[in-house]
Parts: structure tokens; sequence; C-alpha cells
């Protein structure tokens, strides 16, 4: 019996059998690195390569912890027309500035870059007198607002009415023509047969369902985790716990496998064959935990991270144990060779590709905050130098 134990390793296999392990470990591999930059991509808000611990409370719990008030909330149409012109995404979750500037439909950006620097500096002024006049329209109290929409006719408080506006938009006495600039600025787009039908912007009542404000943020004393942003839904939480469940489960059960298969010390293979198993069964509770736990949800999603780390750990050992137990001493040479290479490209990519595009999403993020108002020029429309 001890004879055929010994007997049951991988190296006893065929060379064709192995070569298909070989490729098979390697591309687990490489399928772990992209499911990193896809983790990247989906949770990662802060430009770091993967998600930071306070991005992953974020996702599961919704909650920030905060010591002093944020600023006040505003409505998401307020929010839209005010955020940056260049560096958020141009949808409903980003800005919808550039409306106002080069994606205006109406020439802005070959105007702009005909004009001289005087010209541009008053251009600009009028297209962000605008956004400002939509911004005091937004936050007038509701009965005015709708009159004012309607009437296509607002005045703004003297103190607060912007200096410069667009000439089309403002009425003889000054009013302004609010509707109509939400109709060129925005609902050209948002209207029956147009690009985003499905959010509609014709009318008042369409646009109102943008005008709620959320309420206020209440910080306790001393500070504490509070509730910012909407978790993950238990709907869409399910379904990822379902397809990594029946894809990981599987794959790390055959990395494990193998391990076990090998002539490693018997306690190694005892540890390490479950271990990734274990770890990502342990990282899917502590999703579960903190999307459900109130109280202590934050504290849970702070192992995420660890948890996620000692997977690809235990995944990393297993892959290249496996690989080195599968061939002689010259099998070890030229898969270390191709390892090497692997590893080359991987520095050449992330020198080459990936490091940059951290970069410019680091400065992204530091010039253009989600909620500023950006007064300069988009990318491209550089002013004009005497």
């Amino acid at each position: 019996m001890s004879h055929l134990q010994n007997s049951l390793t991988l190296r006893c296999l065929p060379g064709p059998a192995r070569l298909v392990l070989t490729v098979f470990l390697i591309a687990v591999g490489l399928g772990y690195l992209a499911a990193l930059v896809q983790l990247h991509v989906q949770d990662s808000r802060s430009g770091t390569p993967l998600p930071t611990v306070a991005d992953v409370i974020l996702k599961y719990t919704g909650k920030q912890w905060l010591d002093t008030a944020p600023p006040p909330p505003v409505s998401q149409l307020e929010k839209l027309i005010m955020g940056p012109i260049e560096g958020a995404p141009w949808n409903g979750t980003g800005s919808m500035a550039p409306a106002f500037f080069h994606k205006d439909g109406a020439g802005f950006k070959r105007e702009y870059e005909q004009a001289d620097p005087e010209t541009q500096k008053r251009l600009m002024a009028e297209r962000n007198g605008e956004r400002e006049a939509l911004r005091l329209w937004i936050r007038t109290p509701d009965e005015q607002r709708r009159a004012a929409y309607e009437a296509d006719r607002f005045v703004p408080p003297p103190q607060a009415a912007p200096t410069h506006i667009t000439p089309d938009y403002r009425h003889p006495d000054g009013a302004i023509k609010v509707k109509s600039i939400l109709n060129d600025r925005c609902a050209r787009c948002h209207a029956a047969g147009a690009e985003q039908e499905n959010y509609p912007l014709e009318t008042y009542e369409q646009i109102a369902k943008y005008l709620v404000v959320p309420p206020s943020i209440e910080v306790p004393p001393g500070g504490g985790w509070v509730a910012v942003s909407t978790p993950i839904s238990i709907e869409k939480l399910a379904q990822s716990t379902h397809a990594h469940l029946l894809s990981f489960a599987l794959l790390f059960s055959a990395t494990g496998l193998l391990l076990a298969l090998t002539d490693y010390p018997p306690l190694l293979r005892y540890i390490l064959a479950p271990w990734v198993l274990l770890a990502f069964l342990a990282d899917i509770t502590l999703w579960w935990l903190a999307r459900l736990s109130d109280l202590y949800g934050p504290y849970f999603a702070m192992m995420i991270p660890l948890t996620g780390a000692v997977a690809a750990l235990g995944l990393t050992l297993q892959i290249l144990l496996t690989l080195f137990h599968l061939y002689g001493s010259k099998g070890k040479t030229v898969l270390g060779v191709v390892l090497l290479l692997l590893a080359l490209v991987a520095v050449f990519v992330y020198a080459q590709q990936i490091r940059p595009a951290l970069q410019a999403k680091r400065e992204r993020l530091a010039n253009n905050p989600p909620e500023s108002a950006q007064p300069s020029p988009p990318a491209g429309l550089a002013p004009k130098t005497d």
C-alpha cells in the first residue's frame, strides 16, 4: 500500500499529460491576474492597483468613517450640471457639464478655438453662467421653480445672479430663460427619439425626479461609520456568490488536488492543498456578513482584503510548487526560463500601460473632484496666447 501511495504523483504521468497540466496552471495564474484587473476596474475608486479597505467597506456597507459632516447634499441634476468639464464619465453617474461646452451640439468648440483670448474668456464665463443660473433655479422652492420653468422666466436673487450668461437666454429685464437652457443643453439628448430617450427631460414632471435633495448626513460626536451611498444589492451579491462558487470552487479544488498529488511533505500538502478553497469560502462568508450586519458590517468588510490576499498567496504557491514538481532538473530549468519571461512581460506591461494609467487616474481624481465645478476650459480648448 505504501508503495502504491508513493507512486500516485503527477511526476508519474506521461509527458503530454504533464504538459497539459503545465499549460492549465499557467492559464489559471494568468486568469487570476485578469481577475485582479477586473477588480481594479470595478471597485477601485482612488487610483490604486487594487481596491483599498475603504473601497471595500463602501461597496459592501455603503458606509464611510467620518469625523465631521460632509458638505450639504445636492440634487442629482445639480451634481451633474456642476460636475467637472473633463475627467468624469459622460453619463448619469459622472458629469453632464460637457453639454454646456464642447459637447453642446451647437458649435461651441469650433467657436472657442477660432476666438481671440478675450472672446474665449467671455464664452467660458457665459457657459458657466448658464450652469450657475440653473443651480440657483434648482435651489428655489418647488412652487416658484415650477412656475419659472413653465414661464421660461426665472428671476434669480440680485446678489447671486450670474454676471455673464449667453445672451439668447436672458430676457431684456435680466430674467433668465431656464427652460430654454434645459431644452438646449439637456432635452436635445433626453427627448423622444433622441439618444437618451429612456431618461426624458422634456417636462417639469420628468425633470422633478432629479431635483430631490438627499437627506443630510449626521455624524456622531467624535466620528463614526456613516451611510453615504447604497451598498451592493442583495440580488447582485447573490448572483456574484452563485457565479463565484460554481466557477472558482471547481478551479481551486483542481489546483489543490494537483498539489495533493505531488511528493512534497504530507504536512505541507495537508495545509496548502485546501488553503485556497478555505480562504475563498471565508471571503464569500465575509461578503455576506459585511452586507447584512448593520453594526459590525464595516469590520467584517475590513477582513475581505485579508482573505483575498491569503487566497492569492495560496494559489501562487499551489501553482509554482505543482509546476516544479512535474519535471526533472532540465524541465525545471526550462520552466524557470518560461516563468521569468512571463514575469518580464508583466513588468513591461505594468511599466508601459498600467502604471501610467493609474497615475493618470489619480491625477484626474485630484484635479477633478466629483462634486466640484471646474471653470477652466476643457482639454483641447486651451486659451490662445499672444
